[in-house]
Order: structure tokens, then sequence, then C-alpha cells
């Protein structure tokens, strides 16, 4: 599943919503000059005891592929 954050804030009423959907495990993905605001959002997620992980990337998610974006995903899983 995926939720497009349509800028680089989550509105922090998301993040309990999210947990209560049952959601084990978070990944943050924004380009490199976000990844401030990345992390900021994966603490919110943590603070809640959810697993969550930032991806950096050049590009913003929507500029790679489907095979790119489970590529850099599945690397996630061996970390």
């Amino acid at each position: 599943d995926a939720m497009p954050l349509l800028g680089s804030s989550l509105m922090i009423s998301k993040v309990p919503q999210i947990k209560r959907a049952g959601y084990l495990r978070v990944v943050v993905w924004l380009d490199h000059d976000k990844y401030k605001e990345s992390v900021g959002i994966a603490t919110k997620f943590q603070m809640l005891g959810i697993n969550t992980h930032c991806i950096c990337t050049d590009m913003d998610p929507k500029c790679y592929s489907m095979e790119q974006i489970k590529e850099k995903l599945n690397v996630m899983k061996d970390c």
C-alpha cells in the first residue's frame, strides 16, 4: 500500500489512523532535499512503536518505475 503526502509533510492526525489500520511497517520516501522532513515523519511513527525506515533518493519517488521502486524496497528488506 502507498499513500502520497502531496508535499513533504504528514498531518499528525494521519499517524494514529495508520497505526489503527494495522500497519506494522512504514517507509517514508522523499527526495534528498527533504531528508530532514522524512526523518521527522519517521520519528512520529516510531514513537507509536511502528517499524519505520526512510528512503532518500536523488529524484521524487514518482520519477521511478515500478521495477525500480520494488528494487529499492527489496534492498530495505535485507537491512
